[in-house]
């Protein structure tokens, strides 16, 4: 015959359900990456030198500022 046979493999459904679930945990980390991206980088045109003048560009003084002062101007 031209084309053999296959053996079927069943996976389990703990399986299937596993996998599935890790389909969605790697779509909410790259969403989650894609969307911090894009506030760095909305965050760097409001505020070019905030990063220079905070020492930590991620703490709570940092999101503070950024939060009262949703503007340069």
């Amino acid at each position: 015959s031209e084309h053999p046979q296959r053996l079927a493999y069943v996976q389990s459904e703990e399986y299937q359900e596993l996998m599935a679930n890790n389909r969605i945990y790697e779509q909410a980390s790259h969403d989650l990456i894609t969307n911090k991206n894009r506030l760095h980088k909305a965050i760097q045109l409001t505020f070019p030198e905030i990063e220079h003048l905070m020492a930590n560009p991620r703490g709570k003084n940092y999101w503070s500022i950024v939060l009262k002062f949703p503007h340069p101007n």
